[in-house]
């Protein structure tokens, strides 16, 4: 039993350390293209045996993504967003998961305030994700979002000025048993 103990300590600590070194790498390179600000969304987890309604154990809301202000105007833009869930396999993070690719209307002073499916045009609110995702497993999220430039010609599509991968920072721990409790790093199912 204590040998057991402390390989799941070492393989916490080894976590912890890997979502810092993934999360120093991919949030120092720079974003490709013309970009608008932007912050990464938060990340709710639950607590280990428990789930939000319908079942996920976890969420990812929404980045705040803003228009490039390239007028003194105000400038709107196409965003997209898209959440990518990663897991952690023992050694290395892996992709394990997308999210719905959803897009918006943002201005150079704000984010969309409702975001739409890219695909079939259907409203997704406030832009919240929610995950099913397999238990006993640790899981980090990053956002792709992209920046399109409007076409000038009307009924053709946005071209893309720039995107940028984020890595989300905020995490918090939702209790089933109300009490506080410390906002990790990464999820833990």
């Amino acid at each position: 039993m204590n040998s057991l103990r402390k390989h799941l300590t070492k393989l916490t600590t080894v976590g912890v350390v890997g979502v810092g070194l993934l999360m120093t790498g991919a949030t120092s390179a720079g974003a490709a293209g013309t970009t608008g600000p932007f912050t990464s969304g938060n990340v709710q987890c639950i607590s280990k045996g428990g789930s939000f309604a319908g079942g996920s154990n976890l969420q990812a809301v929404a980045a705040k993504v803003r228009a490039f202000n390239y007028t003194s105007g105000v400038d709107r833009q196409t965003v997209t967003m898209q959440p990518v869930v990663w897991r952690w396999n023992g050694s290395a993070w892996v992709e394990a998961v997308f999210g719905e690719v959803l897009k918006g209307t943002a201005t150079d002073s704000a984010s969309p305030t409702t975001w739409f499916h890219n695909t079939t045009n259907a409203s997704w609110g406030a832009g919240t994700q929610a995950f099913r995702l397999p238990p006993a497993n640790f899981y980090s999220v990053a956002y792709k979002l992209n920046w399109f430039y409007s076409s000038p010609v009307s009924g053709n599509p946005p071209t893309l000025s720039g995107s940028q991968y984020v890595w989300a920072t905020g995490y918090s721990l939702a209790s089933p048993f109300g009490g506080p409790v410390q906002a990790p790093a990464y999820c833990t199912t």
